[in-house]
């Protein structure tokens, strides 16, 4: 892949490596760890789906590199312009990437008020999963065999 092709995304939830929705990043080239900063992190109680939003924060996720070709069908899978934003973000690296926000905070306190939705106070989604028994032991060793925590 030639690097004038390849855009930079953060992700912090479903699409972090061995995780539900990984698969939706075709080829993707792993940089590494880093935290979203200025942000905020929530979950559906369940664990099915998480939200980021501007905010106090920082929020743990993965870094990749993936073929520019591939970010309608991954702003397609974010519903763009619906729920989500596209924006390039500040990471704590000092580096930038683009990354995925939820963009109605009226939504997430009606979430919140209702139980639906928690905020995840660390700002690492694979970390709560597994605080709350939904992270199986094989998900566990597939990302500590890479190296991921």
């Amino acid at each position: 892949m030639a690097e004038e092709n390849l855009i930079r995304v953060f992700v912090y939830g479903t699409l972090r490596y061995g995780l539900l929705y990984h698969h939706k990043l075709v080829n993707p080239i792993f940089e590494g760890e880093d935290y979203m900063i200025h942000a905020e992190l929530y979950s559906r109680v369940n664990g099915t789906l998480s939200y980021a939003m501007e905010g106090n924060g920082k929020i743990k996720g993965e870094i990749y590199l993936i073929r520019i070709e591939e970010i309608p069908e991954l702003d397609a899978f974010e519903e763009i312009p619906e729920f989500y934003i596209r924006k390039e973000v500040e990471l704590e690296s000092g580096e930038k990437a683009f990354s995925y926000l939820y963009k109605n905070r009226e939504d997430i306190v009606k979430y919140l008020n209702s139980g639906l939705v928690e905020a995840v106070e660390d700002g690492d989604y694979v970390a709560y999963l597994d605080r709350k028994g939904l992270l199986s032991d094989e998900i566990k060793e597939i990302r500590r065999q890479r190296g991921l925590s």
